[in-house]
């Protein structure tokens, strides 16, 4: 396996770093089994362990332990129903405790692990269901890396890289996330308390971290609607569509469409679109469900008409664990650190609010 990223530590560039890291997997469903795939992919390069798998639920555990055995030097891992039950065998001081686990229990489970001894998390996005949970988070005493994956893509990458080279200023962007989610909402995925997710809540903080990398820091929710989603004789509200207009910093726009149904005419797709104040446009498609291989695209088409294309390996979130871990071991801030998180959950809850004019309570 070759995997190519760069790490950038003060002045030097760091990709050939003989890195040995202990993880803890809290949460072993769908986002649970993605880490885990792409640490499996990592200890083929460098010496990462999965000391521990937490899972209250018997039948993910066993999936776990059929996963671990099946990797050199990952057949110890300890796995456990709780928190405490692995503090009780494996050091959580000495590991990163990485959650997966559901978003309304992100918070809780980051306090248990701090109080069993934990000094370095990971957690996957959205960080919270609110801005005060969220930055009850983002506020722990600990290093704490936030899994914004869209951030690390290479797709995001070469995109800054054609603006950086060219000197181009881009003044909008323009995501569209479009998948087939009925079947993992008939499955509950991701509900709480009976209640399916907000559409904003799934694709768009992959959305709103693109636009924040590409155009700074979003100061305003300008437009937001939600849709709902029909599905099996019930309507989920705000989940099956929705559309979100931010303004950044720079006073640059940002616009965000998503939508969940697989509705008849909308592939399923990722992708964004950046128009620059000279004309010039860049496209960038990212891999999806869909594409074994994990290839994306790029498009530039310049203000005289000429266009140039090419496609390119995308392990988004390969990089992005790849990434954080490197910044762990070199003792860095994480581009996407806690408070990067809450602030993506912040424009999310103004947007819930926005679309239906209340306040919104995860």
């Amino acid at each position: 396996m070759s995997i190519r990223w760069k790490h950038r530590v003060g002045s030097s560039t760091r990709d050939d770093l003989d890195m040995s890291v202990a993880i803890i997997l809290v949460g072993f469903g769908h986002a649970g089994e993605l880490h885990t795939r792409c640490y499996r992919r990592l200890s083929l390069r460098w010496k990462i362990r999965l000391a521990g798998v937490v899972d209250p639920d018997a039948t993910r555990l066993a999936a776990a332990r059929m996963t671990c055995t099946s990797v050199s030097g990952w057949q110890d891992t300890v796995l456990a129903p709780t928190l405490p039950s692995l503090a009780e065998r494996v050091p959580l001081d000495r590991c990163v405790v990485d959650i997966c686990a559901p978003t309304h229990l992100h918070l809780a489970l980051a306090k248990d692990a701090i109080g069993l001894g934990a000094r370095y998390l990971l957690v996957e996005k959205p960080l919270a269901h609110t801005p005060a949970q969220a930055w009850s988070l983002a506020r722990l005493p600990v290093w704490l890396g936030t899994v914004h994956n869209y951030v690390y893509s290479p797709v995001t990458l070469a995109i800054q890289g054609l603006i950086s080279t060219g000197g181009l200023q881009p003044t909008v962007v323009r995501t569209a996330f479009h998948k087939d989610r009925r079947l993992d909402s008939t499955r509950h995925r991701g509900f709480y308390d009976g209640r399916p997710p907000h559409v904003f809540l799934v694709e768009m903080p992959h959305q709103l971290s693109i636009a924040r990398a590409l155009l700074g820091p979003i100061c305003e929710v300008q437009t937001a609607w939600a849709k709902p989603m029909l599905l099996n004789g019930r309507r989920l509200r705000a989940h099956g569509g929705g559309y979100l207009e931010v303004r950044h910093l720079n006073g640059s726009v940002s616009s965000h469409d998503c939508d969940l149904r697989g509705s008849r005419g909308l592939s399923p797709c990722r992708q964004v679109e950046v128009r620059c104040q000279d004309g010039t446009l860049i496209s960038g498609l990212y891999p999806t469900s869909k594409h074994s291989h994990l290839q994306g695209m790029i498009e530039l088409r310049t203000p005289d008409g000429q266009s140039d294309s090419w496609s390119l390996k995308d392990d988004s979130l390969t990089y992005c664990l790849a990434t954080l871990l490197l910044d762990f071991v070199t003792d860095q801030t994480p581009l996407c650190s806690g408070p990067y998180g809450a602030q993506i959950v912040e424009v999310i809850a103004a947007g819930i609010d926005h679309a239906k004019g209340g306040s919104y309570d995860g």
